[in-house]
């Protein structure tokens, strides 16, 4: 089974539930999902390496952390990333290697805002041979 993600509707926020076989696959795929909604990952280069470590008390908080740290490189340091790799991960700490590169106003055209991860309907889950990975994103 390949990874896939269903956009959910929404009144003002932006929601997506993620499948995966795996929870590395899982948090790998909502990481590359969150970066499309914002721009066009074919256009981002993996120009440089940055690696990310996150901890959180359980699963579905450390599912946020996750990707709240990915959108933090973005407001914070204008940092795009188009791959994920090397993604180890228990249900308390997460690591991985992410590649990318500095916005570019020219190559890069932003598609939306994305402001935060909320933790309304967040969860990840097991259910029959898959992990579904649910967040909402303020826009």
């Amino acid at each position: 089974m390949k990874t896939y993600v269903q956009q959910l509707n929404h009144t003002s926020d932006l929601g997506l539930n993620v499948y995966a076989k795996s929870l590395p696959e899982l948090f790998s795929a909502a990481g590359r999902a969150l970066m499309r909604l914002m721009v066009d990952l074919d256009s981002v280069k993996p120009l440089e390496q940055r690696k990310l470590e996150v901890q959180a008390d359980e699963i579905d908080l450390l599912f946020r952390e996750w990707l709240s740290e990915l959108l933090a490189l973005f407001h914070n340091e204008e940092f795009l990333v188009s791959r994920i790799a090397k993604v180890r991960l228990n249900n308390s700490q997460i690591s991985a290697l992410v590649f990318g590169e500095k916005y570019d106003k020219i190559r890069h055209k932003i598609q939306r805002e994305l402001k935060s991860i909320t933790y309304h309907q967040l969860g990840v889950k097991f259910v029959g041979k898959r992990y579904i990975g649910t967040f909402i994103i303020d826009v």
